[in-house]
């Protein structure tokens, strides 16, 4: 819906800004937010029409009609020349890019964006969400509705740092070894489980302390899965990658993202 690719497009205006998305109904409503304002003296075109309340509406069916979202094809916005979109997955995005952002992508759509700009040897800035889709076992609706499919194609833990830290509160899940313990897939299904949480209230209660630890877990698996590759300097490609630093930090107040 453009909440986040129309205001970072505004700010910075010589910057070319792309919004990734599977649903093409999101694409579509973005495109007619930013089609409909009025940016200074700019007079609105013919393709639109005034509401009684003053407000500049599409002519009904025209968008749908004239400007179709097509999947894995960029789209240029007609108001704001620096703003395109893509309709399609983050792995599959083709153009090259300088900083991957990446707000509440939901699942794994959050680790393909850090692979994406891992493989582009871009930065990014990423706040997860919905953790409790990491599971082997949970479907992803949202990419169900878009795709007709629901098979994970990330295997977690990520980290081989994180996976040598299984527990011992259950022998059937730890595989020994060596002297290492490896952390399976199973103990990652339930400290995901765990980390799916997003009561609003509950942030600063003790209640909610054992699900912020849990979430802290998995965003380290994803730190040090980045830190590992970042160290070995290699990309899918096979080009070496340029230095550089990750870190995990939180946001400020907390309830500025619960997930």
């Amino acid at each position: 819906t453009g909440h986040l690719t129309v205001p970072l497009a505004l700010l910075l205006p010589h910057c070319e800004v792309v919004c990734v998305d599977l649903k093409k109904r999101s694409l579509d409503l973005l495109h007619r937010r930013v089609d409909c304002m009025i940016l200074g003296d700019n007079a609105i075109s013919d393709d639109y029409e005034i509401d009684k309340w003053g407000n500049a509406k599409l002519k009904s069916n025209q968008y749908d009609d004239k400007f179709p979202c097509q999947s894995n094809t960029v789209q240029r916005s007609r108001t704001l020349p620096n703003l395109y979109t893509y309709h399609g997955t983050i792995q599959n995005y083709p153009e090259r890019f300088e900083i991957g952002v990446s707000l509440h992508a939901c699942g794994e759509a959050s680790d393909w964006t850090l692979r994406k700009c891992l493989d582009q040897k871009s930065s990014w800035v990423v706040c997860g969400c919905c953790c409790g889709k990491l599971r082997r076992d949970a479907g992803n609706p949202y990419v169900y509705q878009s795709t007709g499919g629901n098979e994970k194609e990330v295997s977690y833990p990520q980290s081989r740092v994180f996976a040598c830290l299984g527990g011992k509160y259950n022998n059937q899940n730890i595989e020994e070894k060596g002297n290492h313990q490896i952390m399976t897939a199973d103990m990652f299904d339930e400290l995901a489980r765990a980390s799916d949480y997003s009561e609003l209230g509950d942030v600063r209660k003790p209640r909610n302390a054992c699900r912020r630890a849990a979430k802290s877990l998995v965003e380290w698996d994803r730190l040090l899965f980045t830190k590992q590759c970042l160290e070995c300097s290699i990309s899918v490609d096979g080009t070496s990658s340029r230095g550089s630093n990750t870190v995990l930090t939180r946001m400020n107040p907390w309830e500025a993202s619960p997930k």
